[in-house]
């Protein structure tokens, strides 16, 4: 969290009422009672805020006369919000002449209001920021309807596979939860066949069938472990831990993304190594190949010697 979205969630703390310890806020903003002073002058220095500090409860607030009449200046939305809003706004826009769209737009008109009560125009939010999905695969509206029942009345589910090489399998499954993932929907499930948790593409499934069973419980704290702990969508024990070094021309912008909970980085100069833990390399590789000649796998060696046969393909395509 940034010191923007701090001073922003300080303000709708407070803007709530009552008094708040500076241990409480230390806790709410995830930063130190140090930083909370500072963004507590910030807040009454240079946005005039009404903040005032009870010393006989030990606590911070905003002035109940003073409160309800302050705002902060300008948009203070995080980037979170603008993606949210964002992301609602062009979706809704998908469901013109659909059975629900009119329902829809009462969240539309909610969404406005919000803007409006930050000073944002909504028509200038609209086209001036834009969701763009990139590589969506079309999902069979049946099949989605299908599997979301499916999760929410906890029933197992009949169906044909078909995965990235074409090979085609029926599966019984326990499905648990529906996962949208770079703009793809996905099915976290218990598979009655590998007797295993395992993820499904919802537009790699051919049909599918609700059964009358219920489905096979398993522990959310399981579920963490088995989908959380290696890369991106490839879920399973983590077997293999990777090492990459990124050249300076890319270092900056990797050493603010999230590859991983548990990674670590270290700085080499201009450079930065990344090393986090993995399971199935096939996403990690095709994300290590986009940064072509600006990134290097350390470790292992497996997954350098299978960058390096991928790479000598394409030079015997293109020599």
């Amino acid at each position: 969290m940034d010191k923007f979205d701090r001073i922003q969630k300080l303000h709708r703390i407070l803007k709530q009422g009552g008094r708040h310890s500076l241990l409480s806020l230390a806790e709410h903003l995830d930063c130190s009672t140090e930083t909370v002073k500072r963004l507590v002058t910030k807040l009454r220095n240079e946005m005039s805020a009404p903040v005032f500090y009870d010393r006989s409860q030990h606590g911070y607030m905003y002035i109940p006369r003073d409160a309800e009449a302050f705002e902060l200046p300008g948009v203070w939305l995080t980037a979170e919000e603008v993606q949210a809003f964002a992301v609602i706004i062009s979706v809704i826009k998908t469901l013109e002449n659909q059975v629900l769209s009119r329902d829809f737009e009462l969240v539309e008109k909610k969404i406005h209001s919000v803007l409006s009560a930050r000073g944002i125009e909504s028509t200038s939010f609209i086209s001036k920021i834009a969701f763009l999905p990139i590589k969506k695969s079309k999902c069979s509206t049946y099949i989605y309807n299908t599997v979301c029942q499916a999760v929410l009345q906890e029933k197992q589910l009949d169906l044909e596979y078909q995965d990235y090489t074409g090979k085609k399998t029926e599966r019984t499954i326990s499905p648990l939860k529906i996962v949208l993932y770079k703009d793809n929907w996905y099915l976290d499930a218990y598979c009655h066949k590998r007797e295993a948790l395992r993820s499904f593409m919802l537009s790699r499934i051919n049909n599918c069938q609700t059964l009358k069973r219920q489905i096979k419980k398993v522990g959310a704290e399981k579920q963490k472990r088995h989908f959380e702990e290696s890369y991106g969508i490839f879920a399973g024990k983590a077997k293999h831990q990777a090492k990459i070094r990124f050249y300076p021309q890319v270092a900056r912008e990797v050493a603010n993304q999230s590859w991983h909970p548990d990674q670590h980085a270290e700085w080499e100069d201009n450079e930065l190594i990344l090393t986090f833990p993995y399971s199935d390399d096939r996403e990690l590789v095709r994300e290590i190949l986009s940064y072509g000649n600006n990134a290097e796998v350390i470790a292992p060696a497996k997954l350098k010697n299978k960058i390096r046969n991928i790479l000598r393909g394409m030079w015997e395509i293109y020599s």
